[in-house]
């Protein structure tokens, strides 16, 4: 979903709030988003007498699909910021926090006071959670792979993701190839990354001299609006990560 600008989103995450409370039966009585996400938990907590599961996906889309406007991403940026705050006071009402998405923020700029949670971008204990490792393929869809050329070619094609450990297919590539039988860019073709192309339109990056390129690990966690280095191509998915620490 595309925000224009902060009065949209704003407005989509009291819907979301609005529509949990009704599905519970309860109610809040605060306009600040981030004081109703206090009510929310604190009330179905004392109704149900259950923690919560707390699941945020795509957390950051919104400052990204806005880069070209840095004051709306500003905006933007402050309102996500008052809601993720509000988690840590949410603690004895939470069983659990999973929050992904594209882009890693630096936790002073979105998460400053949400200080307990664990980045597991680059974790080798979870670098294959996000595709299908070599053994996975071969045990799911092995019966489908009619050679060793056809899984050299899947290989080559498809097997190039890395988050500082074993490398994992795209499953959204393996599955179209399976039913196509075609050799084709699918994801980059339903998921074209706009917010790249438009980063290196502004920064004038020479794409050639990326695949030798060392970055510091402190380069990835300082990403920001007015910050945007070689994060952006970690962030969209384009080059292979691995670390080397000295």
């Amino acid at each position: 979903m595309y925000f224009e600008n902060v009065f949209e989103l704003k407005n989509f995450i009291r819907s979301r709030q609005e529509y949990w409370a009704s599905a519970y039966g309860v109610s809040i009585r605060s306009d600040h988003i981030g004081e109703r996400n206090l009510e929310l938990f604190e009330n179905i907590y004392r109704k149900t007498n259950r923690q919560a599961v707390l699941l945020v996906d795509e957390y950051d889309k919104p400052i990204p699909d806005n880069i070209e406007k840095p004051e709306v991403a500003y905006e933007i940026k402050e309102v996500l910021k008052g809601f993720y705050q509000t988690i840590k006071a949410l603690d004895r009402y939470l069983k659990f926090v999973f929050i992904a998405g594209i882009s890693k923020f630096a936790k002073v700029s979105l998460f400053s006071s949400l200080n307990q949670l664990r980045d597991i971008s680059l974790s080798k204990d979870y670098s294959t959670i996000c595709g299908y490792t070599h053994n996975e393929l071969l045990s799911t869809f092995g019966s489908l792979i009619n050679s060793e050329e056809e899984l050299q070619r899947i290989q080559e094609w498809y097997n190039g993701y890395s988050w500082n450990g074993e490398k994992v297919y795209n499953p959204f590539d393996i599955l179209l190839y399976l039913q196509e039988r075609q050799f084709l860019p699918f994801w980059f073709e339903t998921g074209t990354p706009s917010f790249l192309i438009k980063v290196l339109q502004q920064k004038e990056f020479y794409i050639p001299s990326l695949e030798k390129m060392v970055s510091s690990e402190e380069l990835l966690n300082t990403f920001d609006i007015d910050q945007i280095e070689i994060d952006c191509f970690f962030i969209s998915r384009i080059l292979i990560m691995k670390l080397r620490f000295l």
